[in-house]
This record gives structure tokens, sequence and C-alpha cells, in this order.
């Protein structure tokens, strides 16, 4: 616990040996009463547990909401508990994203009774799903202004929050499929949700590639031997998935139409990709660039010729 609240312990117990009385002015406000005091914790401090006085400030009119605050940065995306059982009064917990309050944040959740107990003693508990990344601002108070389900002033709480599952990452998109000229370039991507930090692994034939630890592989230049069936490990702290498989289909040099052999058809596809020194040949046209020089032309038809007869 952070040396702000721990001495407020000391107030804690001033209220409990007095019988939880305490005048208005005499009541000390707490380092988390607004946001900006705001006590911040992660899932490094998880299980998290905390007693502490509740403040002295009401933010909504005729409700003695005399909340604190907590700010928690989620590093794991998941499902998590919080609770405040065993408080003495009628409490309630929210939680709120894109900013802290009702008046600056969004409402993400709110808890009232779920925890066991009957009003005037039954306090919240609520179990969600928070993603990595993002912040959460948690507001913690007496739900209703009349005793005895409002505590006095200062009274002491319990909050607890723990995570009770993790989630797998989650794959969006998966490599596909892939055709290309021996000596392009082949790249597969894969897009995953989960917790940093995610690992990843990419495969051919089921055989690890050595330095593939990205979320993409690039093959610059592709020769015959790198076709395959390509996919990818993904882990985070909680589970591993594969991707689905990606073929990878290399055509030679020169088989223009792709067809798995250099043939007449070839002769006329050249005809069409022909753009002479200084074109840009098209993606149609890669394997009837040869030389690789940018441009379909006489080089390229020599090597045509050559690779249709075998010479």
């Amino acid at each position: 616990m952070s040396e702000s609240l721990a001495g407020w312990f000391f107030v804690v117990c001033v209220v409990l040996m007095t019988g939880g009385a305490m005048a208005e002015g005499d009541c000390i406000s707490p380092p988390n009463e607004t946001c900006d005091g705001a006590v911040v914790f992660t899932n490094g401090d998880l299980p998290y547990s905390v007693t502490a006085p509740l403040g002295c400030i009401n933010f909504m009119i005729d409700k003695p909401y005399f909340d604190v605050f907590y700010r928690f940065d989620c590093t794991c995306t998941g499902d998590y508990t919080l609770d405040m059982c065993d408080t003495i009064g009628d409490m309630f917990l929210r939680i709120y994203i894109n900013g802290c309050g009702w008046w600056d944040g969004d409402e993400f959740a709110v808890a009232d009774d779920e925890c066991p107990g009957s009003p005037p003693n039954a306090d919240p508990m609520l179990t969600v799903r928070l993603t990595a990344g993002e912040s959460y601002w948690i507001e913690l108070g007496p739900w209703r202004p009349d005793p005895p389900w409002a505590p006095p002033l200062n009274s002491p709480y319990t909050f607890r929050m723990t995570q009770c599952a993790c989630v797998a990452p989650l794959l969006t998109s998966h490599p596909g499929d892939l055709s290309v000229c021996a000596g392009g370039e082949a790249t597969f991507a894969v897009a995953v949700e989960g917790s940093p930090p995610l690992q990843y692994q990419w495969r051919k034939d089921g055989v690890e590639i050595p330095g593939a630890i990205t979320d993409g592989l690039v093959i610059p230049h592709v020769e015959p031997g790198d076709a395959g069936a390509y996919d990818v490990v993904v882990t985070d702290d909680c589970d591993t998935v594969v991707s689905n498989m990606a073929a990878l289909e290399v055509f030679d040099t020169a088989d223009i139409d792709q067809s798995g052999a250099i043939d007449l058809f070839d002769f006329a596809a050249f005809l069409d990709c022909t753009v002479g020194p200084g074109g840009q040949t098209s993606e149609a046209c890669a394997c009837a660039d040869s030389d690789l020089d940018g441009d379909v032309d006489f080089h390229d038809f020599r090597a045509l010729q050559r690779l249709f007869s075998g010479s």
C-alpha cells in the first residue's frame, strides 16, 4: 500500500474506536478524494486489497457521495472481480473509461448490492472484462443519503480487486495464400488482439524460421525452395494460438501465365507485357521480367527463348 494511504489507517482506527461518529468539521480528506489524487495500481499489484477512510467532499447535490477514487492501468486483457464486501453501509462501485467520474469519463460498469447480505449491509461486487492498454477509473462511495445506509464521514471501507481469468490471443486476420515469381517478394502478415507483450514465431511446413518473431514475415527474394505452407504461433501470458496455414507458390521466371509450364501461351502473354526500356511491369507481368530490371524488353525475350527450348 502507498505511504499516503497508510497514514490514513490512523483515521480508520479513530473512527472505529469512537463508534463511527465524526463531526463534519473533523473530517480529514484522504489523498484520493478527488480524481487528481486517484490511487494508481496495475496488474503487478494484484490481488489488490485496501482498507481506508471515505472522503468528506460531496460531489453530488443532496447525496452523500463522499467518494474516493482509484485508477487501474490494465496491462492484461481478462476478467476481473472488484468488490467492497464487509464495508459498513450501503456502498456503490462505479468504473469509468476515457476519464474520471461522471463529469469527465464514460460509465463502463456499476455495482450495488451483489455481495451477500441485504440493505443496509449489501455492498457492491462485479466481474468485468478489461482490456490491456486501457486505464479504468474506479469510484467508491455510499449509495444513499439517509442512515443507516449512509455511513459517517471518514468511515472505513474495504476495496478488493483480483484477476480471475486472462484471455487468449485472438487472431483477427490470418496470413493469406501467395503466388510469387522467383526473385520476387513474399509478405505474410497477421493481426492479433491480446495482452502485451505478444510473442510471435513463424513456421514453414511446421518448422520454426529463425529470427521470424514479429507480426509479419517478409521473404525479399523468393526462390523455388521457399514454396510451402506458412503459419505463425502467437503467445501471451495466458495462452498460445496458431494461425491458419498460408500456401506460398513459386513460379519460374518466364512462366508468365503462371501455369506451371513455359509454353507458347507465355510467348503470347509476353507481347502484352512488353513495355520497353524505362517502362514499369504490372503485377501480372512480374514473371516476364526475367532479369528483374523493372521493365519487360528484348533481354527478357531472349531469356524466355532459352527457358522454352531448355538451352
